[in-house]
């Protein structure tokens, strides 16, 4: 019987490579980004390579709960299971804090706090009717440390890591195992920049974000890893 995930901010980047590595090893892949054109583009690639892949397009808006309802509902539609949730979606706005607006506040704290914390509320009863659930949530490793420009970014990252901590502590009754990824410098088109850019040829592929959660997802059911934290080596990581 397959496993199965439900993997948010699926077409691009991180989301993307977590997707393919997961349809690698036979999972029955659920995605959702907000753009159905490159979810599908994704879904059809997989399907090239893997032809018995079992992959299901989805998509929403995070920010708006009425979206996100609405991709509760169709996954219900789908399925009644699943063994695991990777809440890998986010966005960033960097400025200095005498530039923020409101709306750059919103816009960030919509998508990376408030669409996980819900996203996640709802999931619940699918992760209950698994035997061994799992939840991964792809923080960064700003949620341990600061930078000039990255104020409501920061900020939405350590609240991350106190949701899913909180997560780890109020389901551990109900069997669901949360882990949390913290990915230092990453090469992809994140908050606007360029992948591939020749600056970022040393930084962490996303590929290697996606192995570190497929280790998560299949070490033996007695174990559970709390966090890993990586980056690239030309990354001198301080608190």
């Amino acid at each position: 019987m397959k496993k199965k995930v439900l993997i948010t901010g699926a077409s691009k980047g991180i989301g993307r490579a977590i997707a393919r590595l997961l349809a690698e090893h036979d999972w029955e892949a659920y995605l959702t980004a907000r753009s159905l054109d490159e979810l599908e583009q994704l879904r059809a690639e997989i399907a090239s390579r893997f032809p018995d892949a079992r992959i299901f397009s989805l998509p929403a808006d995070l920010s708006a709960i009425e979206s996100l309802n609405s991709l509760v509902k169709r996954l219900g539609e789908l399925t009644e299971r699943l063994d695991a949730l990777v809440l890998n979606a986010g966005v960033g706005v960097f400025k200095p804090i005498t530039e923020m607006s409101e709306a750059d506040y919103e816009t960030v704290m919509n998508v990376n706090l408030k669409g996980n914390l819900f996203l996640a509320k709802e999931l619940f009863p699918f992760l209950q009717q698994s035997d061994c659930p799992r939840l991964v949530g792809i923080t960064s490793d700003v949620a341990r440390r600061t930078f000039a420009g990255g104020s409501i970014y920061t900020m939405s990252k350590y609240a991350q890591d106190a949701l899913f901590h909180t997560l780890r502590k109020e389901w551990r009754s109900s069997g669901i195992r949360v882990s949390v990824i913290m990915p230092g410098l990453t090469d992809t088109s994140f908050g606007g920049s360029e992948a591939g850019a020749p600056h970022k040829s040393e930084w962490l592929r996303s590929e290697d974000v996606a192995s570190a959660v497929a280790y998560v997802l299949h070490v033996p059911n007695h174990v559970v890893i709390d966090e890993i934290m990586l980056h690239p080596f030309c990354q001198d990581w301080q608190p």
